[in-house]
C-alpha cells in the first residue's frame, strides 16, 4: 500500500519537476541583398542566443527592434557580407594568388532578441533612411506550451486509484447470506 502511494506521488510531481526547459528565444530573419537594395525573405523564431554586438562598425546599416508604442528596445549596426577572400592556386605555374572579391548580391541572416512586447524590425541604410520594416506581430500570438495535459492527467490518476480502491475493498467484503 506504501509503494502504491509513493508511486502516485511520484507520478503527480514528476511532471511539475521536470517541466519544460526553458530557452533563450530569437529571431533569424534571412535578407537578400541585390545592388544596394536589402529585401527580406523569411524569419524563424528559434531557441538560441544572439550575439552580444560589443564590436560594430562605425558605419553601415542599423537595425532596431521597435515595441507596440513606438519605443527602441535593440539595435546595432551591421554591415553587409558582401567581401569574400579568394584563393587560388596553380599546379602548374606553382603559384598562389588570390585577393578579396566583391559581391553585388548575396543572402545574408541576422539574430535578434526575441521581445513579448516587439512590433516590428526596421531595417535603416548608411544615410539613415528607413529602407525595411519586418512585421513580428504574428510571433506574438502563437500559442505556448501548455500545461492542461498535466492537470488531466492528474485528474485520471486520481480516478483510477479511487477505482482500483473500491474495486479492492469490494473483493474483501464477505458476501452477505440471506
Amino acid at each position: 500500500m506504501k509503494a502504491w502511494l509513493l508511486f502516485l506521488v511520484f507520478v503527480f510531481l514528476a511532471p511539475l519537476v521536470v517541466g519544460e526547459v526553458e530557452c533563450s528565444r530569437v529571431y533569424v530573419a534571412n535578407f537578400n541583398y541585390d545592388g544596394g537594395i536589402i529585401t527580406y525573405k523569411d524569419k524563424v523564431m528559434k531557441c538560441g542566443y544572439f550575439p552580444d554586438r560589443k564590436l560594430q562598425p562605425d558605419e553601415g546599416y542599423e537595425a532596431q527592434i521597435i515595441s507596440m508604442n513606438d519605443e527602441l528596445l535593440y539595435s546595432f549596426r551591421f554591415e553587409v557580407p558582401l567581401k569574400v577572400n579568394i584563393d587560388l592556386s596553380d599546379p602548374i605555374v606553382k603559384s598562389l594568388s588570390g585577393g578579396i572579391l566583391i559581391l553585388n548580391e548575396t543572402d545574408f541572416a541576422l539574430i535578434f532578441p526575441y521581445y513579448d512586447k516587439a512590433r516590428s524590425i526596421v531595417i535603416y541604410n548608411p544615410r539613415q533612411y528607413r529602407v525595411l520594416e519586418v512585421p513580428l506581430i504574428e510571433e506574438q500570438f502563437a500559442r505556448g506550451r501548455s500545461f492542461w495535459w498535466v492537470l488531466i492527467l492528474i485528474l485520471l490518476l486520481i480516478i483510477g486509484y479511487a477505482a482500483y480502491r473500491h474495486y479492492r475493498n469490494k473483493k474483501r467484503l464477505p458476501a452477505k447470506n440471506l
